[in-house]
């Protein structure tokens, strides 16, 4: 696993960072929920309360996305390649993600 920024003005975060520096809500609607039970899904109830953050604290919001095999976390909501959405207590900066590429 390696990390890798791909501008200068942009922050990649490990996961550890995003959590201690952000603090990751616990998913209250799916207590088996992956990624230490912090992973909302895109649809249903799981969604609505996504939306309901996004809508007024849009920065808390974190979109999980396979890019090509990589995971990348936006800070932010997209639709784009979405598998799932993080929460965090405290809002983020629009330049920070979390990547993640997976060896062969």
């Amino acid at each position: 696993m390696s990390q890798v920024a791909v501008k200068q003005d942009v922050n990649c975060l490990t996961w550890e960072e995003l959590d201690d520096k952000y603090k990751l809500v616990t998913n209250p609607f799916d207590s088996e929920s992956s990624w230490e039970g912090c992973l909302f899904d895109y649809e249903g109830k799981e969604l609505e309360f996504v939306l309901s953050i996004a809508n007024t604290e849009p920065n808390r919001v974190w979109t999980y996305t396979d890019i090509g095999g990589d995971i990348q976390v936006d800070n932010g909501y997209s639709l784009v390649n979405r598998l799932g959405y993080f929460i965090t207590e405290k809002a983020g900066r629009d330049n920070e993600y979390h990547f993640e590429s997976w060896d062969d």
